[in-house]
């Protein structure tokens, strides 16, 4: 049998977590990764639906090239459009991958707690408070190109202490998945879900702290009277690369890793190729890392001299097109059952795939810059589509960021009877799934074709661009509003799960990792005793054993009815 219950329990097993409470004080108090996955959850779907809304508007802003109708001016667009981008990233899709991590990361690995439970509970309510000074600074004319210089500061402190709170949650994340596995639970063997958070994990700690140093020297510079007024628009620049690939695919990491899981779980039938899906997984991290030395947003000239923009580029197709192909051999050969969950994970990872394959088309200026210059082919650089320094990277991101709407989508249907003991709608997450994908969609290639239409990108003195331009931007709007819709009914549903009533049992799904083997939600201390697991899928393994025992059975049962029957006719 896979899956056994034989180290005995010891006086040194983690208990410093104190018994869950519905208390005020209990709840901010608490330590439990559960309260805590769902404070970061929570918190982040609400951060997702107001960047998603301030993103509209300055969506339908740039729809009218003519004037400003819902701001004062270019700055005031600046602004916002500034905020929409800093909170969705930030704000919402990463905090809530973190709440996602928290709550799941422990249970698949048969821990009883989070490593550094207290640190994981400073982590999130540190994030909490940047953030709410984050949206004051900008309501008081902070931000970059604020007006104010004393909450442009604040701004600059806002955004380090969120970047520095998730790198304290992502580092108690790793340290969990490396020290606190269970008995026969090696790195190899834990789910594809909790290794995708890993390298999550480790990119964000690599990352972040490069964001945090340009916050650092902002905040230095503005204090001190080194930036005057009118060019404080340019520190708009320090998100930039964030937002740009390589880097972006950096989100990308936990959205293929969940999708994997779950498709493994409503087809029923898991990845075979388990290793292959976390080296693929591993080299898509490794390939986002880099941005400020190779990435669109270099302060290196574009050429192809710069190779390694061009390979990592293109090279982030192989492991996305690879987790998908294992993926499919799941659904090809097993059973899948329409759920949203399983909707939100196969779109997640084609919206993805649609995301990474546009992205080459920036590839085209540096390498025809490269042969022009160093071979003897000729290139016509002024007839060359040039896509760089416009709004098309707005609309990969667009595609990206949507992805990973969507994989949050299906992660919480799917994993929702654990994390509040009830599913979600099915209704409304078939809306919110169809209303994530479309609207993704919508927003990246409006974007994308208002680039290749000569828009510059953001942000611009002035909009402009070719005759098309507007509407391509209203497509891009439009898009932004769906997709807002999408994540709405996702919140609202997710609120109803965890505030409304009814029980749907400990496992929905029949899942094959160690979480589905507690209760929903699991009690305090997640499991009676500790696991001990020798594969990746250990209930998995444990039905196959029970099935074969049965067929031994039923093998065993004919041959003595033969016996008997032959007996009988004698």
């Amino acid at each position: 049998m896979a899956l056994t219950e034989t180290r005995p329990e010891t006086d040194a097993s983690p208990t410093a977590q104190e018994a869950p409470t519905t208390t005020l004080d209990g709840l901010l108090g608490s330590a439990d990764h559960k309260t805590i996955g769902r404070l970061w959850i929570g918190s982040g779907l609400l951060m997702l639906v107001v960047s998603l809304v301030v993103s509209v508007v300055a969506g339908f802003e740039a729809a009218d090239l003519g004037g400003f109708a819902i701001v004062a001016d270019a700055n005031e667009f600046t602004q916002l459009w500034s905020f929409g981008r800093e909170l969705l990233l930030l704000g919402g899709i990463v905090p809530i991958l973190v709440g996602l991590a928290t709550y799941l990361v422990p249970l698949q690995i048969g821990a009883p707690a989070m490593a550094f439970a207290r640190g994981a509970a400073g982590a999130f309510w540190t994030w909490f408070l940047a953030t709410d000074l984050l949206i004051a600074s900008y309501l008081l004319n902070g931000g970059p190109g604020g007006g104010r210089a004393d909450f442009v500061v604040l701004w600059a402190v806002a955004l380090g202490a969120m970047a520095g709170a998730i790198s304290w949650a992502l580092l108690i994340i790793a340290t969990t998945v490396l020290g606190a596995r269970t008995s026969g639970m090696t790195l190899e063997r834990v789910p594809l879900t909790t290794w995708s958070f890993f390298v999550f994990s480790l990119i964000g700690l690599l990352s972040l702290p490069i964001v945090m140093a340009e916050l650092v020297l902002v905040y230095v510079r503005v204090r001190h009277g080194f930036v005057p007024i009118d060019a404080r628009q340019g520190l708009i620049g320090v998100m930039t690369p964030s937002n740009l690939p390589p880097p972006l695919y950096w989100v990308g990491v936990p959205v293929l890793g969940m999708a994997a899981d779950v498709i493994a779980v409503h087809t029923g039938r898991p990845i075979k190729a388990h290793k292959s899906v976390m080296v693929a997984l591993g080299l898509l991290g490794i390939l986002s890392y880099g941005s400020h030395f190779f990435g669109f947003a270099s302060v290196r000239p574009l050429v192809f001299d710069n190779g390694l923009l061009v390979v990592t580029i293109a090279a982030a197709l192989l492991p996305i097109l690879g987790v998908l192909a294992l993926t499919g051999d799941s659904i090809r050969k097993g059973t899948p059952k329409l759920t949203a969950a399983l909707a939100g994970a196969l779109l997640s990872g084609v919206v993805f795939l649609l995301g990474a394959a546009t992205a080459i088309l920036g590839l085209i200026e540096p390498v025809a810059v490269f042969l022009e210059r160093e071979t003897p082919i000729g290139v016509d650089l002024n007839r060359l589509l040039i896509l760089n320094g416009t709004v098309f990277h707005d609309g990969v991101r667009g595609l990206v960021l949507g992805s990973a709407v969507l994989a949050i989508i299906g992660a919480l249907h799917h994993w929702a009877p654990k994390i509040w003991g009830r599913r979600m709608a099915e209704p409304i997450g078939f809306l919110s799934v169809l209303a994530a994908a479309g609207g993704s969609v919508l927003w990246g290639f409006g974007a994308v074709l208002a680039g290749i239409d000569d828009q510059p990108a953001y942000p611009a003195a002035t909009l402009g661009g070719g005759d098309a331009v507007e509407f391509f931007n209203l497509l891009a709007a439009i898009g932004m509003a769906v997709l807002t819709v999408g994540a709405g009914l996702a919140a609202l549903s997710a609120a109803q799960a965890a505030f409304g009533r009814g029980d749907q049992g400990d496992d929905p799904w029949t899942g094959a990792t160690l979480e589905w083997a507690t209760s929903s939600p699991p009690s305090f201390g997640n499991f009676d005793k500790p696991p001990t697991v020798r594969s990746a899928t250990p209930l998995a393994d444990t039905i196959d054993a029970i099935d074969e025992s049965e067929v031994i059975l039923d093998d065993a049962a004919r041959a003595e009815a033969a016996d008997a029957s032959a007996e009988g006719s004698q």
